[in-house]
């Protein structure tokens, strides 16, 4: 009973850290480990307008362009990438708490695909911002993404970070 306990606690204390580090990189494993940027890989964004009123999508490549094939894992995009949304004052648009809730969510997410791309290659992935972050009618913003991943087995992490993007948000 009492490690049930113990486990319940540390759930709670997972959630609390998780809901406070928002998209953050919370990860034991990149302590002490070599960040570099990526010459590897690049990511484009762009922002469309969303099909139902009122979205705002944002979509982005994330390519291979090194001379060798390289290999890595791909779980869920609000896992895998780290979302950073500005105001024109530059303070960052936190997610509504219903896009915290999926962003905590994805956390627990377990399958995890393998992914090949060969030089030149690239992967198209989208995120409805609109879905995730509390986007106010008529204000600017600016919106880029990273990614933080290991080529080799884990030791060295390098950061691939997109362009930065403006869009205003029309409803």
């Amino acid at each position: 009973m009492k490690s049930l306990r113990e486990f319940m606690v540390l759930l709670v204390l997972v959630a609390l850290i998780g809901s406070q580090a928002g998209t953050q990189w919370a990860s034991a494993q990149s302590v002490g480990r070599s960040l570099i940027p990526s010459k590897n890989l690049r990511i484009t964004t762009v922002v469309k307008k969303g099909e139902t009123k009122g979205s705002l999508i944002l979509e982005w490549s994330f390519r291979n362009i090194s001379r060798k094939d390289i290999h890595f894992r791909d779980t869920y995009v609000l896992r895998d990438y780290k979302f950073v949304i500005t105001e024109p004052d530059g303070h960052i648009v936190s997610p509504t708490a219903e896009g915290q809730q999926k962003i905590f969510a994805s956390l627990f997410v377990s399958h995890r695909d393998s992914v090949t791309l060969h030089p030149g290659e690239q992967v198209l992935r989208q995120l409805i911002l609109t879905d995730i972050y509390d986007l106010k009618p008529g204000q600017f913003y600016s919106a880029f993404l990273e990614r933080h991943l290991s080529l080799d087995s884990g030791k060295t992490f390098e950061d691939v970070r997109s362009n930065m993007v403006r869009t205003k948000f029309d409803k």
